[in-house]
Order: C-alpha cells, then sequence, then structure tokens
C-alpha cells in the first residue's frame, strides 16, 4: 500500500485487519482519514456508531463527562453532541484521526493515547465510555478493558461494540 493511497469498501477492512503493531496503525488511522465518513457511512452502510449511540443514551444520561475511546474520525462524538451530550473526552492512537475529530467540534478534549497501555486519566474520571469499532484483533488488546473500568465511575457504564 502506497503513502496516501486510500482504500475503500471490503478491502479497507482487510487492509485494515492485516495491521501488525501500534505504528503501523497509527500510520494507517493517519492515512484514512480523507474521505472516512463517507466510505464508512456511505460505502458500507456503517450503523454501529448510530447503533451504540442508541444503546449508551438508554443508559447514560447527558449530563456528566462522557470519553469515546478510540474516537475514529468522530462520528460518534458528532452524534452525541446532537442528542446533547456536552462534556465529551476524544481518545485515539491516531492524531490525524484526533484532528478530524476536533473538527467535528463535539468533543471538550483531546488525547493521544495508546489502547493497552496506562491512560492518563484518574480513576473513576468518567461517567460513561462509548467505544465503536475498536475492539478487535490487533487495534486493543484485552487489557484496554481494564483501563476502561479504571476511569469509569462506580455505577458509570461502558458500551462498545465487539468486531469480530
Amino acid at each position: 500500500m502506497l503513502k496516501g493511497c486510500f482504500v475503500r469498501g471490503q478491502d479497507r477492512l482487510t487492509w485494515n485487519y492485516s495491521t501488525r503493531g501500534n505504528e503501523q496503525l497509527s500510520q494507517r488511522y493517519d492515512q484514512r482519514v480523507i474521505d472516512y465518513d463517507a466510505d464508512l457511512e456511505e460505502g458500507l452502510s456503517y450503523l454501529m456508531p448510530q447503533r451504540t449511540i442508541e444503546a449508551f443514551s438508554c443508559y447514560v444520561s447527558w449530563k456528566g463527562k462522557i470519553l469515546d475511546a478510540g474516537v475514529d474520525s468522530g462520528l460518534a462524538g458528532k452524534r452525541l453532541a446532537k442528542k446533547g451530550y456536552a462534556d465529551l473526552v476524544a481518545m485515539d492512537l491516531s492524531l490525524g484521526r484526533l484532528e478530524e475529530a476536533r473538527e467535528k467540534r463535539a468533543y471538550q478534549e483531546i488525547h493521544q493515547m495508546i489502547r493497552g497501555e496506562p491512560w492518563d486519566f484518574a480513576i473513576d474520571s468518567f461517567k460513561g465510555v462509548i467505544s465503536v469499532g475498536v475492539f478487535t484483533e490487533e487495534h486493543a488488546p484485552p487489557s484496554s478493558l481494564d483501563e476502561l473500568i479504571r476511569i469509569t465511575k462506580h455505577g458509570g457504564y461502558i458500551v462498545s461494540t465487539l468486531n469480530a
């Protein structure tokens, strides 16, 4: 794959899942910023953000600090903001993705962090955590779940998708 080339549809999924290691993963995420939202929503009819937000909003009120763990391009944050969630925090490995998410103007904070490593958030930092399309092979190790639990307040919710 040449740097700057964009992969669409099913080929994108194969390309994404063939990634090995955080450095390569970050580079590929940075490459895929262009047309990412359109590729997912139009090309693949990607419904995970919408369905995850529907579940999230059933359990987590819009008051309180919410983490979007693995922000991608900020699709989930944009939709959460439309539902009235105002205290949103973005976290992702890719600086390119974080910049794309920043442009959606839904997040009050943006943090680059690596899934599977300790995060710079205090215990009980968030009322809720949403994570869409992150927990899949080579993208987020099981230890990432430990961090999600650590940073979520007692009685808070973690709503995530799991990709096979």
